[in-house]
């Protein structure tokens, strides 16, 4: 009984299972992701990408509505060399994305 179990097991080859396992999670994914790309909305997407400081609105006339900002595409952008830098720049020209400031009391002693 103990040999026919072990010649059950060894009639897949690891190529075999390891083929299997990455078909089974191709097809999980397809099914997964089309039903979580169906749940998000447009208002979702679009607060997404307005609230982002990643990306900005284009008006270039091409099909895209937003782009990278030009501070992420170009890795040593000019004028934004620091965290004051580009606090500095957000100030400037996302102004929604900054909190108000909050007032942390601290206590020495």
């Amino acid at each position: 009984m103990k040999k026919q179990s072990n010649e059950m097991q060894s009639q897949f080859r690891p190529w075999q299972r390891i083929t299997s396992c990455i078909t089974l999670f191709f097809f999980l994914m397809q099914t997964s992701v089309s039903a979580l790309a169906g749940a998000l909305t447009n208002e979702t997407i679009e607060a997404f990408l307005t609230y982002n400081s990643e990306f900005q609105a284009t008006n270039a006339g091409n099909e895209n509505l937003y782009e990278a900002a030009a501070y992420v595409v170009d890795p040593d952008p000019v004028g934004v060399q620091s965290i004051q830098g580009f606090y500095e720049y957000l100030k400037e020209h996302k102004p929604q994305n900054i909190d108000p400031p909050l007032w942390v009391p601290i206590s020495v002693g």
